[in-house]
């Protein structure tokens, strides 16, 4: 003996990808959330893989991702300590500048 697989209640789906498939659901009306993913790199091998370079490696100190993200967390912390020894941010020397005369 067989039993349907929804047995009569509505279709509902999550589709990734094609939305074609989202579309031929609700056509049959069920409901669709649509999520419009694609492979990284838009599926080009070649790219893909320079992109994964890019992504930091706990276990590889010197991956270039590791080295993008060590870069980033120097660059914050410089930002901080700057905007946390002057008396007033940095928003007041913006002010400062354009309320000063133009010669």
């Amino acid at each position: 003996m067989t039993a349907p697989l929804l047995a009569d209640e509505p279709l509902g789906v999550i589709n990734v990808g094609v939305e074609a498939f989202a579309q031929s659901v609700r056509d049959t009306g069920g409901t669709a959330v649509h999520l419009d993913w694609r492979p990284v790199g838009d599926g080009d091998p070649r790219l893909a893989w320079a992109l994964a370079e890019l992504v930091s490696d706990s276990e590889e100190s010197d991956a270039a991702g590791a080295r993008i993200d060590r870069a980033n967390a120097s660059a914050v912390s410089r930002m901080r300590r700057t905007t946390s020894s002057t008396a007033s941010g940095p928003s007041r020397a913006i002010r400062s500048r354009s309320d000063s005369p133009s010669t």
